[in-house]
């Protein structure tokens, strides 16, 4: 009996051991993954929505960029600065919020908002706010361009 209360503690901790040994095999080299982020970091192609947001903006340009995963990285590449108070477009997103991102924009300077929630994909699972597009009419911004492929919007409030 007295031999039974060691054995199954030990070979708990030796499967456990094991199990972890195998976990720790399985996790990608720190070299690799320095080299990973050094070259952007993302699987996604994002070439397509920087090329946008470069036609619409100036280099260091105060903007609110919402919508293009990964928003921080598309504002670094294109060399814009995203004042954007939210962690990006699944953060909940209601009026009070948007009128928060639109005064910290105004605050800063910007007038330049681009992103892809105020519309739907025709088709896939999506993520929109159309309301955004009535917030900002009512705050005076004017959609002066639009990409359907990307479902990107620029809007400039008017001075």
């Amino acid at each position: 009996m007295r031999l039974r209360r060691l054995l199954i503690p030990a070979a708990a901790a030796l499967v456990g051991f094991g199990v972890m040994v195998s976990a720790i095999d399985r996790l990608p080299e720190p070299d690799r993954q320095i080299d990973r982020l050094r070259a952007g970091g993302t699987a996604h192609d994002l070439g397509p929505a920087e090329r946008y947001v470069e036609s619409q903006t100036s280099p260091g340009e105060d903007i609110l960029l919402i919508g293009e995963t990964p928003d921080h990285l598309v504002a670094d590449h294109t060399g814009v600065v995203n004042v954007s108070p939210l962690n990006g477009f699944t953060s909940l997103f209601s009026p009070s919020e948007a009128d928060r991102a639109l005064d910290q924009l105004e605050d800063s300077g910007g007038d330049v908002v681009i992103e892809r929630v105020s519309s739907l994909p025709p088709s896939g699972i999506a993520f929109g706010i159309p309301e955004l597009a009535t917030i900002l009419r009512q705050r005076g911004y004017e959609m002066t361009s639009e990409n359907p492929s990307l479902h990107l919007r620029t809007w400039r409030r008017e001075s």
